[in-house]
């Protein structure tokens, strides 16, 4: 069987060109290894977004998307494409149970976490170390969670955390954040959430029950080295596009497109982390993808 368009991630982008997909007259099949929603599951609240006057968390937000996609009859299946393999005539998409055929391909394969980089980080990821809250394991009030960036998704996962969370260390390496005046504002107001400015983390190690993250900071013309203790780090310094479907390589879109394939949302723009620039991402390639198959049907 070839399908007429198959659509990579479940992400706003994703969601929104197989919605708009499925519109046009087509069954979009949708294929994403985590689940629904995306980072927009991250979002403590969805601001931006019209349609919500006093916002809206991610998962509320995730969850109405679910509502909506099931109402339509899309098909998403819980697997993970692996590699995207262009033929001549038709697309082929490597998963984890097999090979599934496309003459047009959405990739809404979203970004990638960054890692720090630093001695004990791939050793301790996914047990203590984490970079998505919702990866975090269930946490009680007495938990302690260090976020570790300065810019506007750690902010607002410090917010998120902080709901959940006895105590949350926000560790960035400025003197002074780079988020969003706005989450500050939030941050400052928040009674269990400390800041700890112009500290560099160097290393992670797990001393008797506790997750132990080392920092230097420059002081007194010299390097100064201090500690924190916590049960968790949840790291948020960037993102890259996921490319992995390619083994990698920089997009091609004028020889992607000859093929069938678009892209839309964050592996296109890069981490923007707003759910309305991905939706009309997704609308977009859901226009280019009906505009290409009837093409394809005219020759």
């Amino acid at each position: 069987m070839i399908h007429d368009v198959v659509i990579i991630g479940a992400g706003p982008a994703g969601l929104t060109a197989a919605i708009q997909l499925k519109r046009f007259g087509f069954e979009p099949l949708v294929v994403e290894r985590r689940g629904i929603g995306g980072l927009a599951l991250n979002a403590n609240l969805v601001e931006n977004y019209p349609g919500f006057p006093d916002g809206i968390s991610g998962q509320e937000l995730v969850r109405l998307f679910s509502q909506q996609v099931a109402s339509m009859g899309i098909n998403v299946i819980m697997k993970e494409a692996k590699q995207l393999i262009m033929h001549e005539r038709h697309l082929s998409i490597l998963t984890d149970i097999g090979i599934l055929k496309a003459r047009s391909v959405v990739v809404a394969t979203g970004t990638l976490p960054k890692m720090l980089g630093v001695s004990g980080e791939r050793q301790l990821r996914g047990r203590r170390i984490f970079y998505e809250v919702r990866d975090l394991p269930r946490l009680t009030c007495s938990a302690t969670v260090s976020v570790i960036g300065g810019g506007d998704a750690a902010f607002d996962y410090a917010l998120s955390v902080a709901s959940q969370a006895g105590s949350v260390c926000l560790i960035f390496r400025n003197a002074k954040p780079r988020a969003l005046d706005l989450l500050v504002s939030r941050v400052g107001q928040r009674d269990n959430i400390y800041l700890y400015p112009n500290r560099k983390v160097a290393r992670f190690e797990v001393r008797n029950t506790k997750l132990v993250i080392e920092t230097t900071r420059k002081a007194h013309g010299g390097t100064e080295t201090n500690s924190v203790a916590c049960d968790y780090a949840l790291i948020a310094i960037g993102r890259e596009a996921n490319l992995e479907l390619l083994g990698g390589a920089a997009i091609n879109e004028n020889d992607a497109v000859r093929h069938g394939v678009f892209f839309a949302g964050d592996v296109k723009r890069g981490s923007t982390g707003q759910v309305g620039i991905a939706v009309g991402d997704g609308l977009m390639a859901a226009e280019n993808v009906a505009r290409y198959l009837e093409d394809e049907g005219n020759t």
